[in-house]
């Protein structure tokens, strides 16, 4: 290929089993045709609507997958393709080790707005399958993903700093952080988003749910959250690590800052992308009906696919991102409670990562009053939960005396329920970190023996 010929990529889908897919199919020597539907199958063309055929062939093999998964797979594939055209003008089957190599330390450092490690990591799995397929299928030798370790790792493989480190946000940060993210030095638009952005970063510091559980929260799980003294508990699951079913605290200090942005921000972001709903309808879940009480939301994809029904906690999160009402005056709805401006859909992990960098750089800009390069979204977790135990064993050493008789439940067990933890392992990362734990397990020993303590010798 000259650079001449170099080729942009772009990813479409299937609205029913063209006679491209068979022939793509046929040519990188598939046996036999999946028995799955690829209506909704993403396809990756040339700029003269040509398909990348080794990776046509590839999908094919994990046509099974969900609509979500496979939209991830298309959106990499034809990442790395466009990377491999403009960069080597090669086509992407081609790659060599040090060109894989090199796309890797430009998503995560070369680029003008690289990506999180933990970001990258979908990403290196489907092109690890991706040259797995091509050998397995005989189309090259050998894959140039090489291993680099005796422990299994190979190039691709990065260090998910987010999910291994506990990274704890100071007071003096966080209002830095905050103050940034309202923008208090300067007049509030619409287009930038400000009160989503706030109403997102206090329900996570205040409630500790994870990034996805946030992103793909659906407005009417908020609308009956159910009171319990101080907080709004209501359950998720789909959405949750492991789809492991646990209960979602909010208080009073989030939904507030939700209730703000539902009534100004978010109802500009819908009215403004009717048009672009209509256009886009058969890629959308329209919901046929949704019964709060008995938790249940019904409904088919472009409203003429089969009738499918869920309980509101376990839709799908590939359907929580594309699920909308529509009204008897046509007025499309998005059940998602935070939306992009340009497509008043939920926003994808890197988008939200990118908001995060950019607050973080306007808050903290030439400033010492965080030492991290920038507060991500998974650092308000481990905030929520450093600041959780605090308080609790707080509240276990003033316990007064006639109280210890019926003691506060272990806060770590409380901890491990309210995160989602599967071991207790992961829970006790937070001791790590919590300021001056030896004087007060020494306090608490003084106020259990009294006047004893300080008698050994």
């Amino acid at each position: 290929m000259s650079r001449d010929d170099r080729r942009k990529y772009f990813v479409v889908y299937t609205s029913k089993k063209p006679k491209a897919v068979a022939a793509a199919a046929k040519q990188v020597r598939i046996r036999q045709m999946p028995v799955r539907d690829v209506d909704g199958l993403p396809v990756i063309v040339d700029q003269f609507g040509r398909p990348e055929t080794t990776f046509l062939g590839f999908i094919l093999t994990y046509s099974s997958l969900s609509k979500n998964t496979l939209e991830q797979y298309g959106n990499a594939l034809a990442r790395f393709a466009n990377f491999m055209s403009a960069t080597f003008c090669e086509i992407p089957a081609k790659a060599t080790a040090s060109q894989i190599d090199l796309y890797k330390r430009t998503r995560l450092h070369l680029q003008s707005k690289p990506i999180q490690p933990i970001s990258f990591k979908p990403e290196a799995a489907v092109l690890r399958n991706y040259f797995l397929w091509l050998e397995q299928s005989n189309l090259i030798e050998k894959s140039p993903i090489l291993r680099t370790s005796r422990a299994g790792t190979d190039l691709l493989h990065v260090r998910a700093i987010g999910q291994n480190r506990v990274r704890y946000v100071s007071k003096e940060a966080f209002r830095k952080f905050i103050d940034s993210a309202e923008g208090s030095n300067r007049i509030h638009n619409l287009r930038r988003a400000d009160l989503r952005n706030v109403a997102v970063i206090k329900t996570l510091v205040s409630a500790g749910m994870r990034l996805q559980e946030v992103s793909t929260l659906l407005s009417c799980e908020v609308d009956t959250a159910v009171r319990r003294s101080q907080v709004w508990e209501f359950d998720i699951q789909a959405a949750a690590k492991n789809g492991k079913r646990r209960t979602i605290y909010l208080d009073i200090y989030a939904l507030r800052a939700i209730e703000k942005y539902r009534k100004i921000e978010r109802r500009h972001i819908v009215k403004s992308n009717q048009e672009r709903f209509r256009d886009h309808l058969d890629e959308l879940f329209v919901v046929e009906s949704i019964d709060p009480k008995s938790g249940m939301v019904s409904g088919s994809w472009g409203m003429s696919g089969p009738h499918l029904k869920y309980e509101i906690r376990s839709t799908p999160v590939d359907i929580r991102r594309k699920i909308v009402s529509i009204n008897k005056h046509g007025f499309v709805e998005p059940l998602a409670l935070f939306l992009s401006q340009s497509r008043g859909l939920p926003m994808s992990r890197s988008g939200w990562e990118q908001v995060f960098r950019k607050i973080s750089e306007q808050a903290f800009f030439g400033k010492e009053y965080y030492s991290e390069p920038h507060i991500s979204p998974h650092d308000l977790r481990h905030t929520f939960a450093i600041n959780y135990l605090r308080y609790r064993y707080a509240q276990m050493v003033t316990q007064e005396q006639e109280d210890l008789a019926h003691p506060l439940l272990d806060p770590l067990v409380d901890l491990q329920e309210i995160l989602g933890h599967s071991s207790m392992a992961q829970t006790m990362r937070y001791l790590r970190l919590l300021n001056k734990l030896d004087e007060g397990v020494a306090a608490s020993l003084k106020s259990y023996v009294g006047e004893l303590y300080g008698e050994e010798k």
